[in-house]
C-alpha cells in the first residue's frame, strides 16, 4: 500500500496517516469492496467473514477496505486485528459521517471496480454477484431493496424520499438509499463529495455522462447494533443536501468540443 500512496507522520499524535491515492494512477483489474462502519462492533466479525466468502466466490481479485467513521465502541481495537492483504482498514480520527468514509475508500482503491455495502449487514454481499453482469452495459449499478425488512413507516419514509429525490434530480434510480451498489472506479473518482453526496452518486454519474442501472436485490432486518439513522435525521439532513446538490448541478459545466 505504501508503494501506492505518500505517506507522512502526523505530528499531534505520532502516527502514519495516508494520502489517499492519486487518482491517475492505473488500478488493477478486480474489485475494491467498500463498507464504512461506525460503532458495528457487534456486526464486524461476520461482515468479514460474509464478504471474504463472497469475494471469493467471484472470479476475479478483490479487497475489503473498511472504514472506521471514529468509531467509539471498540471497533478499531477490534479491526487492527483482521488487517491483512485483502483486509484493509482506514481509520478516520473522528466521526466525518457516511460520504467522507466512502469517499476514504474509493479513492483509496486499488481495483478498477468498486462496489459499496452499509456495515450492518442488512445488505447481502452475496449480491455483489447479481450486480457485476450488468457491468457488461453500466458503469454503475445500484441495488433496490426487495421486500425490506424494516417497519411499515420507515419503508413509506424511504419510498417517500426517494420519489422526491427522483424528480427533483432526475436520476432515474428506484433506491439511492440501498448502499450496495458496483461501479467503475473511474466513475467514483469523477464524483463531488459534500456531507450527503453519497445519496447523489448515480446522479453525479449520470451528469458526468455514465451510464446507470439498477436491479433488485435482497435486504436483511438489522439483528445487532443501532441504527444510526432515523427518519427526522434523514429529512433533516437531506432537504438541505437537495439544495446544494440543485446549485451544483446549475453550475454544472456541459459542452460538446472536438480538436482540429
Amino acid at each position: 500500500m505504501e508503494d501506492e500512496m505518500t505517506t507522512w507522520r502526523d505530528s499531534w499524535s505520532g502516527h502514519k496517516v495516508f494520502r489517499l491515492k492519486d487518482p491517475t494512477l492505473t488500478r488493477l483489474p478486480g474489485l475494491s469492496i467498500v463498507v464504512p462502519v461506525y460503532n458495528e462492533l457487534l456486526n464486524l466479525e461476520q461482515l468479514i467473514q460474509e464478504v471474504s466468502e463472497a469475494g471469493d466466490s467471484l472470479d476475479l481479485e478483490w479487497e475489503l477496505i473498511l472504514v472506521d467513521d471514529g468509531s467509539t465502541d471498540g471497533s478499531q481495537e477490534y479491526l487492527k486485528e483482521v488487517v491483512s492483504d485483502r483486509i484493509r482498514v482506514l481509520a478516520f480520527a473522528y466521526n466525518s459521517g457516511q460520504s467522507a468514509a466512502m469517499e476514504a475508500g474509493m479513492r483509496s482503491a486499488r481495483y478498477d471496480k468498486v462496489a459499496t455495502l452499509d456495515g450492518d449487514l442488512q445488505n447481502d454481499p452475496r449480491d455483489i454477484a447479481l450486480l457485476l453482469p450488468l457491468m457488461d452495459g453500466a458503469d454503475m449499478v445500484c441495488g433496490i431493496r426487495a421486500k425490506r425488512q424494516d417497519s411499515a413507516w420507515r419503508v413509506y419514509i424511504s419510498k417517500l424520499a426517494n420519489s422526491v429525490r427522483r424528480k427533483i434530480t432526475d436520476d432515474g434510480v428506484t433506491d439511492t438509499g440501498c448502499t450496495l451498489k458496483v461501479f467503475r472506479t473511474e466513475v467514483a473518482d469523477q464524483l463531488y463529495f459534500f456531507k450527503g453526496a453519497h445519496r447523489f452518486m448515480p446522479a453525479f454519474a449520470r451528469m458526468a455522462g455514465y451510464v446507470v442501472d439498477e436491479t433488485a436485490v435482497s435486504h436483511r432486518a438489522r439483528v445487532a447494533g443501532e441504527t444510526k439513522y432515523t427518519w427526522h435525521r434523514r429529512l433533516r439532513d437531506t432537504l438541505p443536501d437537495l439544495v446544494g446538490f440543485l446549485w451544483m448541478k446549475s453550475r454544472y459545466n456541459r459542452f460538446e468540443v472536438h480538436e482540429l
